[in-house]
């Protein structure tokens, strides 16, 4: 399905030839985040993330290094996250060179013109400015800060505004030429491609991309002891909650077993909160469960959008299905559906080039190996309904539930109150 190159300089390759498709995508994934960051620089991963965009030496301006893509009917784009950052293009494969050619001028030569700091720090203020406007947003990241505290992980990806102020160009190119490094980063390309020549090309654009020390993070510290609620006042028709718990890093052996718990908790639209909450109680219009993994620690949460004078039973009905994963085991035909539904979510999520790029990448650069999709699927038909009972039993535990809430409510008391089995 795939192979794997390490050059000179550190940097891995990862080339996966795709039958039925005329298409590639070219994925760089930098082993560096948010997390990484210092107080007095949350946000500046994202911040230079924006400024690989805003013109390199051979492609002066944003608008030269988006034509140059959009000419071929390509896509290009890229994310921060806590741990790693991508560039990526998707387009025709006879373009493949190209799409090599933009991504190593963006990360090698981009210019960090002043004036274009300035107005891509301007840029950002209104995506803070979008995101806080956003309760469905600020309530995962409030619920974030409770659950990790003034850690990295408990910090917004894209940063605080008194901060993205005080970035400058100085502050930029260091933290850049610190952090993008060669030996830190993985190449994943996908699509109508031939290995060989593929992993040639890209040790031509990026051969001369230096390795240097790799960026270390601060272990997240797990300090909880006691439930936790935070509340932010809102004059919203609908109040939004983040409730959730703390779970597992990558490589836990029961990281599989959690995502089939969480399917049949809140992970698809037949699941157990869905189905009690919307289709027969009617109080959401959204609700479902989510889980984060990072390198050593993890999350699962429950996000809902609620009629505000329901919002206390809705709260209720999540703990009590919290409680039902600890005290029933699950029947042989919901963890068969459940297990079926994750195997199909896979399939579908490697049908397309940008899927098997990302599915491969991420791994490499995340956990140093690759498991494959039939690995993988073999891993979900390994858990039982008893394994899926026993890791409820550990992480629904009263003294480790956060509460986030927005909306128009002022006594965070009476929801204090309710985070209890």
């Amino acid at each position: 399905m795939y192979k794997k190159y390490l050059i000179d300089n550190g940097l891995k390759i990862i080339t996966a030839p795709m039958k039925g498709t005329r298409a590639v995508t070219v994925l760089i994934l930098i082993g560096i985040g948010s997390r990484y960051e210092s107080e007095q620089l949350n946000g500046i991963t994202h911040f230079l993330e924006h400024m690989l965009f805003r013109g390199t030496s051979k492609r002066p301006s944003a608008k030269t290094i988006s034509e140059t893509i959009d000419r071929v009917g390509g896509e290009l784009n890229a994310y921060t996250s806590e741990e790693t950052t991508g560039f990526f293009i998707h387009l025709a494969s006879p373009h493949l060179e190209l799409a090599l050619d933009v991504l190593s001028d963006m990360l090698l030569s981009s210019k960090f013109e002043r004036e274009e700091i300035e107005k891509e720090k301007g840029v950002i203020l209104e995506e803070i400015n979008m995101h806080q406007d956003k309760p469905d947003i600020q309530v995962v990241n409030i619920y974030k800060s409770l659950l990790y505290g003034n850690q990295p992980l408990g910090w917004e990806v894209i940063g605080k505004k008194e901060v993205v102020k005080n970035i400058d160009r100085e502050k930029l190119l260091a933290y850049g030429k610190k952090n993008f490094s060669s030996n830190n980063t993985v190449v994943s390309i996908a699509g109508d491609v031939q290995s060989g020549k593929t992993s040639a090309l890209v040790k031509k654009y990026l051969r001369r991309w230096k390795n240097r020390k790799k960026p270390s993070y601060l272990p997240l510290e797990e300090k909880q002891t006691a439930p936790a609620t935070t509340l932010q006042y809102r004059k919203t028709d609908q109040a939004y909650l983040c409730l959730g718990v703390r779970t597992f890093a990558y490589k836990h052996p029961d990281y599989y077993v959690l995502r089939v718990l969480n399917t049949i908790l809140g992970g698809m639209v037949s699941s157990r909160l869905f189905v009690r909450l919307r289709e027969e109680e009617g109080i959401v219009y959204s609700v479902d469960s989510l889980r984060e993994s990072y390198l050593d620690g993890g999350n699962l949460r429950v996000n809902a959008g609620v009629e505000i004078n329901k919002t206390e039973i809705a709260i209720t009905t999540i703990l009590e299905e919290f409680k039902r994963m600890c005290q029933e085991i699950v029947g042989k035909e919901e963890l068969g559906k459940a297990k079926e539904y994750l195997k199909g979510r896979l399939t579908l999520e490697l049908e397309l080039s940008p899927g098997v790029a990302s599915f491969l990448g991420h791994q490499e650069l995340l956990l140093g190996e690759i498991k494959l999709p039939e690995k993988q699927m073999k891993e979900i038909e390994k858990v039982t309904s008893d394994d899926i009972n026993r890791v409820a039993k550990k992480i629904f535990v009263k003294e480790h539930l956060n509460l986030a809430v927005v909306g128009p409510f002022t006594d965070k008391e009476k929801f204090v109150k309710l985070l209890k089995f």
